[in-house]
């Protein structure tokens, strides 16, 4: 987005980053990976950007060819037609409240966000990470910028790489590494630090003036 509002004339551009209040999203008490393991997808199957359909499209390649889990699914729109169709998720959880939202993370084994480019920030992958576990995201911008190599990814759109690259987290060194490097990701979004770097960007625009 830099880039782009730089190349249209919109400039000087500072990325000064997304405001986290990670209070309440922290990793829980260590624990073996379930039997199945759970996969937990957040977000609308009806908006396409979501990209919840290329998440479920991806599990139901993995699950054809043997994989097993439990799917545990969030979504602030009821469950449709759409997603009775899919068939996986035996958990659904409408308007999950807030608070109740890091409960959800720490208790799955996996987070897969495969939201699409055209995504403005993914806010449940940010708080998959400051909950400590795997996180399985698209392969964007918006997503290396958020988790850098504390996440893995697959290739954006694409259900293929979702079952491909799913086994590779569901290892005791995967939740070790999203253990240690999740909440550091996590963090560099705090809102203190977000603050400091605005108010750093006016005063480098008013000194410069």
């Amino acid at each position: 987005l830099t880039a782009r509002l730089t190349r249209l004339g919109f400039g000087p551009v500072t990325n000064v980053g997304q405001a986290f209040d990670g209070t309440d999203f922290f990793p829980g008490p260590p624990r073996p990976i379930g039997d199945p393991p759970v996969v937990l997808v957040v977000g609308p199957l009806e908006i396409d950007f979501k990209g919840a359909a290329v998440a479920l499209a991806g599990l139901e390649k993995y699950r054809r060819s043997g994989g097993r889990f439990r799917l545990s699914r969030v979504s602030y729109f009821p469950c449709g037609e759409a997603e009775r169709e899919f068939g996986l998720a035996d958990d659904y959880h409408h308007r999950l409240p807030h608070e109740r939202m890091p409960f959800a993370y720490r208790a799955s084994d996996v987070f897969i966000g495969a939201s699409r480019l055209q995504e403005g920030f993914g806010l449940p992958s940010l708080e998959a990470l400051a909950c400590g576990i795997p996180a399985l995201l698209s392969d964007t911008p918006g997503h290396r910028e958020i988790a850098g190599e504390a996440a893995w990814y697959f290739r954006d759109g694409d259900p293929e790489s979702v079952a491909q690259e799913l086994p590779g987290l569901l290892t005791d060194a995967a939740r070790a590494k999203a253990r240690m490097a999740g909440p550091a990701a996590a963090a560099s979004f705090d809102t203190a630090g977000v603050a400091e770097r605005l108010e750093k960007a006016f005063e480098h625009v008013l000194e410069s003036r």
